[in-house]
């Protein structure tokens, strides 16, 4: 796949999978949005990888912050070919002991934050001209007892 010129958005970009996967892009030619709570840690990949590394300071939880963040990033002109939910958090602990406030954060992150920011993409994808991708990254957890 030539990935030159194209429009990519990370999740969980300011470290691990989601700071290669944006390298990896950016090197290819791509545009890249990283998205991630931490600026300071986008930023500093910023100075990494250049200017085709675009830092935002995210919570994917946040479906109106995000929203806002679609509908001003995002137009019929300048639409995202890629999209990689890569943001994601786990606690590791028996059921028993496992706070329902921790459960609740894993869900919002692991499974709200990707459907809030897939729904709004898809749209945009769709006037894309070209054939786009979604890729949702999970663990082995899920596999775990």
């Amino acid at each position: 796949m030539n990935l030159k010129s194209k429009i990519a958005i990370v999740t969980g970009a300011s470290s691990g999978i989601g700071a290669e996967f944006s390298k990896d892009l950016v090197s290819k030619g791509a545009k890249v949005y990283g998205l991630a709570r931490s600026l300071d840690k986008l930023n500093s990949i910023k100075e990494k990888l250049g200017e085709n590394f675009i830092p935002v300071q995210q919570d994917i939880t946040n479906s109106e912050a995000l929203e806002n963040w679609v509908e001003g990033t995002f137009s019929n002109d300048h639409t995202p070919d890629i999209l990689i939910n890569n943001a994601g958090l786990g606690y590791f602990a028996n059921v028993d002991d496992l706070k329902i406030s921790e459960w609740d954060k894993m869900m919002n992150v692991n499974l709200s934050g990707v459907f809030y920011l897939t729904r709004l993409i898809v749209p945009f994808m769709k006037q894309n001209e070209n054939v786009c991708h979604i890729v949702n990254i999970s663990s082995i957890a899920g596999l775990m007892g």
